[in-house]
């Protein structure tokens, strides 16, 4: 809330201001929740949509070099697939990845890492 209004009519016109402001917020939290409903129920295009889905649904790097590796998914040099991969993928926002899948794994990334700190399995940098 807005503590510098003058009067009862500037309190009301805040609070009309921003309930205008609430629903454009809702409105774009709309939108995005359709685009990212829509991507993910597409199938992957590339090697790297795959893995990043896999991401997204496995949670954890660990847990999904594990899945990758029963279907045979590999590194670019050939071998089984690693964190620094996965992490090097996420973080380097791959052009091969769609923008919107890219943004979902990011955002699991950060939880993960946020959470990981908070546990005290990585110093603070």
């Amino acid at each position: 809330m807005n503590k510098n209004y003058k009067n009862i009519a500037e309190l009301i016109q805040y609070f009309e201001q921003r309930q205008d402001e609430v629903i454009k917020e809702a409105e774009l939290e709309r939108l995005e929740c359709i685009e990212r409903v829509k991507v993910l129920s597409n199938q992957p295009k590339n090697r790297e949509e795959k893995i990043i889905i896999s991401y997204i649904e496995h949670k954890t790097a660990s847990a999904t070099i594990e899945h990758l590796k029963l279907e045979g998914i590999k590194s670019d040099r050939g071998t089984v697939l690693n964190s620094t991969d996965i992490t090097q993928l996420i973080l380097d926002k791959s052009s091969q990845v769609n923008e919107t899948l890219m943004g979902i794994a990011t955002e699991l990334y950060n939880l993960n890492m946020a959470k990981s700190k908070r546990v005290g399995k990585y110093a603070s940098r």
